[in-house]
């Protein structure tokens, strides 16, 4: 039997409810103070999806305008503006709910900012919502009105896909024609067999600031909806496809110049284009704004690998070479257009003559040894009007070499940087010449010598300053004992990179069972995904370890494996208890000292 508390203990327990009841308070303010945020993005998202429903449509007008005479367009278009009139009322009426419903919620408060949102007067009210669904009746004829919406689009499916409505399941309509079209919202039916009204389960006790997202939610299906048929109308008649008919074979060699010890490769495919449609070939230096555009960034080696292809609507003006264009990309007249440039003072760009297959024929003569490059551009007209320019430079094999007969062969044999404080293999050779009339130099910090590299005889570079370039240069000794200077290719230097932190060089943290864990002697520094022989050696760590239910207890710790008083922590290993290495440095074979990121254990 429990004693009559004290009045100061009373007090504290009334106190304490009354501060849980604040806090409650607050978190509720917060939730709906978020819901606002949901609701906007949701909006941006919506009106989003209506800009891609009017370029759909307008797409389908532009095939219709220009091609009316062939049934299966007009069909397509008489199909479009019956979509978007089945769920025109939809529309109107969730609009109209959404208006209807801040009218009663008192509008938006112009004092209130949350991350640049306003929130409605009454955003807490619970009543407004059921009064308009449920007893305004409200909520029944929606969804009504949304059922018939999708059941009219997936008629329009079934009958273009040969199905029958009614008879074939709906799921195996929208999986053949592969469309995601919005959920039937069906009856709700309670635990004891009862129907329930659907937007009891949407908005019942729900305020109005959980309520606003839920409605938008409803818009984002059916627009999302819309799209899907929309942009499935248009996959019919080919409106974005460049369509091809002819096929052949295409040959692209990795290289036009190899030597005898190398091997050939190239890539073979199939190369498709449109027999109708010729595209235009500039050649030209490509605008700096356009590569920044337009081009693909590799984050590792920080060179433009690839350009996105970029859409020129009709009426619009793009050029994306700094050399002029005197007469368009829809010109046929390539030798007037390369006339006026070999006449004028003005630059021009090359407009290359194309043959059968559209290949644009690109000569022109081989000046000094070396490599050279070149860019330009590829116009291609749409079906719906638009065209299609497709950048390229070298990385898209843009260049040639022109060569000597003292043209050097130089390669990394393990890729294709130099990294700091390891062995270099490097490839060298110089066709026409023996290998000990050639001699590699490095120009740059470091230098080369010869060695082996997987029982191979080679030269190995030793490179010391990361960050920077360097050259593999070749003197080359002609029969006559006079000595060549050849320049070579330029290499990137790095620094190795870190390694990762491994309890016996394969867990590297989380969860882990007790009893592997109790086995571990050391930590080992792994090198992953690098191809060279480098090592890190742990030098000195900090473990944190965290028994169930009790105070941490810290531990420093040096070298490669446990000492007998890690050990004996590490034994103590049980299910719950946590353990942190902190503080974790490694030295390389560089000399470079590096430090590892905190790694955390969980015993399970």
């Amino acid at each position: 039997m429990s004693l009559p508390k004290e009045p100061r203990q009373q007090m504290i327990n009334m106190m304490y409810l009354v501060l849980m009841a604040l806090l409650a308070m607050n978190v509720s303010k917060s939730l709906l103070k978020a819901f606002g945020l949901v609701d906007q993005a949701m909006e941006k998202q919506n009106s989003a999806t209506l800009v891609k429903i009017d370029n759909a449509l307008s797409d389908i007008r532009i095939a219709f305008d220009r091609d009316s005479s062939k049934a299966e367009i007009r069909d397509i278009y008489q199909t479009s503006r019956a979509i978007t009139s089945y769920s025109a009322e939809a529309k109107e009426d969730l609009k109209k709910l959404k208006q209807e419903l801040s009218t009663m919620s008192g509008g938006l408060d112009d004092g209130s900012n949350y991350h640049g949102v306003k929130m409605l007067k009454l955003c807490e009210s619970t009543e407004f919502a059921m009064l308009v669904l449920d007893v305004r009746k409200e909520g029944p004829r929606i969804r009504d009105q949304l059922n018939k919406t999708r059941k009219e689009w997936l008629a329009v499916v079934a009958n273009m896909e040969g199905f029958k409505l009614g008879e074939d399941p709906d799921s195996l309509i929208l999986q053949t024609s592969g469309i995601k079209l919005m959920a039937e919202i069906p009856e709700f039916i309670d635990e004891d067999g009862s129907k329930v009204p659907w937007h009891y389960n949407l908005v019942n006790g729900l305020p109005m600031a959980a309520v606003m997202p839920t409605l938008t939610q409803l818009e984002v299906a059916l627009l999302n909806s819309e799209v899907e048929i929309l942009t499935y109308l248009k996959s019919k008649i080919g409106i974005d496809e460049i369509r091809v008919d002819r096929v052949a074979p295409l040959i692209i060699p990795f290289s036009n110049y190899i030597s005898p010890s190398e091997d050939y490769t190239a890539d073979i495919f199939i190369s498709a284009w449109n027999s109708t449609q010729k595209p235009v070939v500039y050649i030209g230096e490509i605008k700096t704004e356009f590569k920044e555009k337009f081009g693909i960034i590799d984050s590792v080696t920080e060179e433009v690998s690839a350009y996105r292809k970029m859409i020129i609507h009709e009426g619009e003006s793009t050029w994306p070479l700094t050399e002029k264009n005197p007469i368009g990309v829809d010109s046929a007249d390539i030798e007037a257009n390369n006339s006026k440039a070999a006449t004028t003072e003005d630059k021009y760009a090359l407009a290359l003559k194309s043959d059968a297959a559209g290949r644009g024929k690109f000569t022109t003569s081989a000046g000094s040894v070396g490599m050279k490059t070149y860019e330009g551009a590829i116009f291609m007209k749409k079906p719906n009007g638009d065209t299609e320019c497709y950048l390229f430079d070298q990385n898209y094999g843009a260049q040639f070499q022109v060569a000597s007969k003292a043209d050097p062969v130089v390669s990394a044999m393990a890729m294709n940087v130099m990294y700091v404080g390891v062995d270099n293999p490097v490839s060298v050779s110089v066709p026409g010449y023996k290998p000990e009339d050639v001699q590699p130099s490095l120009g740059g910090s470091g230098s080369i010598k010869k060695g082996r590299y997987q029982k191979k005889e080679c030269y190995i570079a030793r490179v010391t300053k990361p960050g920077q370039k360097v050259k593999v240069n070749l003197t080359i000794t002609e029969q006559d004992g006079k000595k060549t200077q050849v320049k070579g290719p330029e290499f990137r230097v790095k620094r190795v990179p870190d390694p990762v932190f491994t309890l016996g060089n394969k867990y590297k943290g989380g969860k882990i069972p007790a009893g592997k864990f109790r086995i571990q002697k050391g930590i080992v520094p792994k090198l992953e995904n690098f191809d060279f022989e480098f090592r890190y050696r742990t030098q000195s760590y900090e473990m944190v370890y965290i028994p169930k239910g009790r105070d941490a207890i810290v531990i420093k710790g040096s070298g490669q494996a446990f000492d007998r008083k890690f050990l004996k922590y590490i034994k103590l290993a049980k299910p719950k208890d946590s353990y942190f290495f902190s503080d974790v440095k490694v030295k390389g074979d560089d000399k470079s000292v590096r430090k590892l990121p905190t790694t955390a254990f969980q015993i399970i």
